[in-house]
């Protein structure tokens, strides 16, 4: 992207930014948690870190296919009703997956149709107000894994961003 790029150009690269981060972020929150720590919830009426990675990953690849036109063959309650073992390769690929298939849409999307509306739920959205509510809903899940994952590994779990001073 040149320095040239429209405010349009600059917010699709922005989302793509992003969600090549939370994929990272993602991957390495997954990567020290055991299949246990993964289906594990404090309760019944709680998602498991693996309930929250096909959550995320449903509802990237309905977003994104839908913007490329493709049909939505979703199954949102088989993504909360799940109560396998999973193993963090296996979801780490999942998401890896979506992100690729969303980062392709992004690549080919045209700056112009962020203004286009969307149908979300019977509201006509701009599609701009459809990725950036993708984004903070992605991230909001993502902070639930990231809080599983220090409540299941506590100092085995590796810092994310700046680590914290010792003895400060």
């Amino acid at each position: 992207m040149t320095g040239s790029a429209s405010p349009d150009a600059a917010f699709i690269a922005l989302v793509r930014n992003r969600l090549q981060r939370d994929r990272v972020t993602l991957a390495r929150t997954l990567s020290v948690l055991t299949p246990q720590d993964l289906a594990w919830r404090p309760n019944d009426a709680s998602n498991s870190a693996a309930n929250l990675v096909l959550h995320i990953c449903g509802a990237m690849e309905q977003r994104f296919s839908s913007l490329a036109g493709r049909p939505d063959s979703r199954d949102r309650d088989a993504e909360f009703e799940d109560r396998g073992e999973h193993t963090a390769e296996e979801l780490v690929a999942l998401v890896d997956r979506a992100v690729a298939g969303a980062d392709a849409v992004l690549e080919d999307l045209d700056p112009q149709r962020l203004e286009d509306t969307w149908d979300v739920r019977g509201q006509q959205v701009p599609l701009r107000s459809v990725l950036f509510d993708a984004m903070c809903h992605f991230d909001q899940h993502i902070g639930q894994i990231i809080y599983i994952g220090k409540a299941r590994r506590g100092m085995e779990f590796p810092e994310l961003t700046v680590p914290r001073r010792k003895g400060g």
